[in-house]
């Protein structure tokens, strides 16, 4: 007995070190927990000690528990069921955690899909618009001339592949070219509405950049004023300004020198004075002869169209127009402006002004008309540009790729268009020159 009394000793000094009474019962789970592991080392540290005597095996003495256990009738006081049910307690909460930050993760890839797929989606619309929705360009040619004023302009755009992605259309006003003459007065009220019906008729594509050359600058400002849902741009080639009569030195002069002209032209013509004129190349610019370095097939046509029956009485009417016209396209202009809140008649429609100046023209000239120009694009709108060409008065012949680079440009002055675009749309659809 005297090992079990040695024994017994030993634990209660064992048990005095540790600080645990035979009484004390923790409720701290944590500390209960600590009081646990140090009886089992304690009571392995004795087994350990007492395993080599010979009663080390009687049934006096009874073996360590295999499992740490605390007197207490109630499970919540288990050491280990407290410690298994913490464990699990983190567990599900590492779990939820997991699967929080998985379904936020899943959340947000769905979002940022559906967000790709909605913007992808619009995008491809504007990009990839159906065959004849992509902008198309109407020639507006000057006075007193007809569609074939931008003839090298159209085969520019051929060899530039223009056609490739666009309609490209010009046209003859009443009483030029290939059409029959008009009603009379012929102002730009007048041209403006045939033009509008032309468009319907032949059903060409909407919007339209108009690109309108001298004469036809004014008729194209104010289409555009009339209907600018229908319009996606401007060109201005060397164009007749506002109120052109009262503000450019000598011009009044000319206006009524070509009346004169036009005038004894409507009589000469039916016995063939004015065919001959042209033959023999004694016809003046201001009647209508075309400019003798153009090619001999395309010269040969436009002076065909300008000898026609025709053809005087047209430019006649036109001229003797000219000053009501500038009156309706001031009074149309300033009742849109009045109407914005930054005072332009076009809002932001895109108008790309195109000024011609050669050395020929005197310094103070060309820098006048050349701000003159300028002036006039930024009164129609808040997006405007300028670009200046060496060329005479007669743009489209003299310097066709000139006219295509501004068409070019217009386009991608368009809010929120990349040129690269219509490049792209010559993959796509037909479309061609009407």
């Amino acid at each position: 007995m005297d090992h079990l009394v040695l024994r017994e000793r030993h634990r209660k000094r064992k048990q005095k070190r540790l600080g645990i009474m035979p009484s004390h019962e923790p409720d701290d789970a944590n500390l209960l927990w600590r009081h646990e592991v140090k009886k089992l080392r304690a009571q392995v540290l004795l087994t350990c000690l007492f395993s080599n005597s010979p009663t080390s095996t009687s049934s006096a003495y009874a073996p360590l528990p295999t499992t740490p256990s605390w007197p207490s009738s109630s499970s919540a006081n288990d050491p280990f069921a407290v410690m298994q049910a913490n464990e699990a307690a983190r567990r599900r909460q590492r779990r939820r955690a997991v699967l929080r930050a998985a379904a936020w993760v899943v959340g947000l890839a769905l979002l940022a899909g559906a967000l790709y797929q909605c913007l992808g989606h619009v995008r491809d619309d504007w990009l990839y618009p159906p065959p004849g929705l992509s902008p198309s360009v109407l020639f507006e040619s000057g006075l007193p001339y007809s569609s074939l004023s931008f003839e090298l302009v159209l085969r520019q755009a051929v060899e530039d592949g223009l056609t490739d992605h666009m309609t490209l259309c010009s046209y003859d006003r009443s009483g030029y070219g290939w059409s029959e003459a008009g009603v009379h007065p012929r102002n730009i009220s007048v041209m403006v509405d045939e033009l509008h019906r032309m468009l319907r008729v032949a059903e060409v594509p909407t919007p339209h950049l108009l690109v309108g050359w001298s004469y036809g600058g004014i008729i194209a400002q104010l289409y555009a004023a009339r209907y600018p849902h229908a319009v996606a741009g401007v060109v201005l080639i060397d164009t007749v300004i506002a109120n052109q009569t009262g503000r450019i030195e000598g011009f009044a002069e000319q206006l009524t020198a070509g009346i004169v002209s036009f005038d004894i032209a409507r009589f000469v013509q039916w016995v063939g004075a004015f065919r001959l004129a042209g033959a023999l190349g004694l016809l003046p610019q201001d009647a209508g002869a075309p400019p003798s370095s153009l090619p001999s097939p395309l010269y040969n046509a436009v002076l065909a169209s300008v000898t026609k029956y025709k053809f005087p009485e047209t430019a006649y009417q036109e001229l003797m127009a000219f000053e009501p016209s500038e009156r309706i396209l001031s009074s149309e202009l300033l009742s849109l402006a009045a109407a914005d809140s930054n005072h332009k008649p076009l809002g932001d429609l895109p108008v790309l002004s195109v000024a011609a100046v050669s050395e020929a023209m005197p310094a103070a000239e060309r820098g006048l008309w050349i701000e003159t120009q300028a002036g006039e694009a930024s009164a129609l709108t808040t997006n405007h540009r300028q670009r200046v060409v060496d060329s005479d008065h007669f743009v489209p012949w003299s310097s066709p790729a000139s006219v295509i680079a501004a068409i070019q440009e217009a386009l991608d002055m368009r809010p929120g268009h990349d040129l690269r675009r219509d490049h792209l749309l010559g993959q796509l659809g037909p479309s061609g020159v009407v």
